[in-house]
């Protein structure tokens, strides 16, 4: 698993997240990134349909917003090769859908201002750009599910 994840978490990969996310380069520095994000997440293997190989990451972390509707702050991480080819637009959608039955519920997801490609999926899947929440490090994305 661990070398799976290696071939995943490259710097590429890393290079639009905060950086309390970096991988640090020691041993056994993969397994540290993972329970680091278990700690207070949930995190998901992404498999292609029709092998076991792993391809990716979603890590998932609930917080109660105004009025009790959950807030569900989503990420995800993919392997290069398999950029531009449809895998996050199919992943967010599965996820939105999976997430009707949790309703009322919003999802958020923070996109770093030079990830173009992240921000243009999500916005695919119908999340809208909240400029309440926007940094000038990057934008907040929310789907709102009543």
């Amino acid at each position: 698993m661990e070398q799976a994840l290696a071939e995943i978490l490259t710097p590429p990969v890393l290079r639009h997240l905060p950086p309390s996310l970096a991988l640090k380069g020691e041993e056994g520095a993969v397994t540290s990134w993972i329970d680091a994000r278990t700690a207070d997440s949930s995190v998901l293997i992404v498999q292609p349909k029709d092998n076991n190989r792993i391809v990716g990451l979603i890590i998932l972390a609930g917080d109660s917003g105004p009025e009790k509707v959950t807030i569900l702050h989503i990420g995800y991480l993919l392997e290069e090769r398999i950029w531009g080819h449809g895998v996050a637009s199919e992943l967010l959608q599965g996820l939105v859908s999976a997430a009707q039955s949790l309703a009322p519920i919003t999802l958020l997801a923070e996109v770093d201002k030079d990830n173009a490609a992240s921000a243009r999926v999500l916005q695919k899947a119908g999340f809208v750009k909240n400029m309440a929440l926007t940094t000038p490090q990057g934008g907040v994305y929310k789907y709102q599910i009543r």
